[in-house]
């Protein structure tokens, strides 16, 4: 890649990203540094594992492995003003791979990372009790660019869940929705567990009380 000059780190960045990407190489950013105005590029497989829990083959739970190969990849970007104008330029020092990289990036992490339109879409969809099955097959209809798998989605679902809860228990939760939304509720302990719940949404005992002829129940 060439010495080309951007107008903010932000174009800079997906200008590296896209050009990489035609190549087959995924990059990430390395270091960053805003006040000093560089951010150093790598490929996603530079650098190395470390083991920051110190496991043991004794300890570990699961077999695991690493992608890192401490690939020598490096494009670094720097800020300059000139005539008072700010604007990002890129350097290359170094284009050498240690491994093999191919055109489809789809066994990339970094490449299934959801944007976040996409993650608003998989919120939205998951209050509708759609399947993640159904919302994979969705961004892929409506995002052509989408390289998500079914792990991404499940993921993203679990953060959002994590995320719900707050760290409170999910019926910790439940009773601190009943209680801070509109909803008359009830509920019976027994020995310091739920026996019984009761809640209903108050429009629908206010139309319960008008329309008190007839009651339609789904007890499934």
């Amino acid at each position: 890649m060439q010495s080309y000059t951007f107008n903010t780190r932000e174009e800079l960045i997906s200008a590296v990203r896209d050009h990489y990407k035609q190549q087959g190489v995924v990059t990430t950013i390395k270091r960053s540094d805003s006040k000093k105005g560089k951010v150093i590029f790598g490929c996603d497989r530079s650098g190395k594992y470390r083991n920051r829990v110190s496991l043991t083959e004794d300890t570990r739970q699961r077999q695991t492995s690493t992608r890192l190969t401490e690939c020598p990849f490096e494009v670094k970007g720097k800020r300059q003003l000139v005539d008072g104008q700010e604007s990002w330029s890129v350097f290359v020092v170094s284009e050498e791979h240690n491994h093999e990289h191919g055109v489809n990036l789809i066994g990339h992490p970094y490449v299934r990372r959801l944007s976040s339109e996409e993650k608003t879409t998989i919120h939205s969809m998951s209050l509708s009790g759609i399947r993640p099955s159904q919302m994979l097959s969705y961004l892929k209809e409506e995002h052509g660019n989408c390289n998500a798998i079914r792990s991404t989605i499940y993921n993203e679902l679990t953060s959002i869940r994590l995320e719900v809860l707050d760290g409170r228990t999910a019926v910790d939760t439940l009773l601190h929705v009943l209680r801070n939304g509109p909803f008359e509720f009830q509920v019976d302990f027994r020995n310091g567990c739920i026996a019984n719940i009761f809640f209903s949404h108050k429009k629908s005992i206010e139309l319960c009380r008008r329309f008190s002829t007839v009651f339609l129940l789904d007890c499934t």
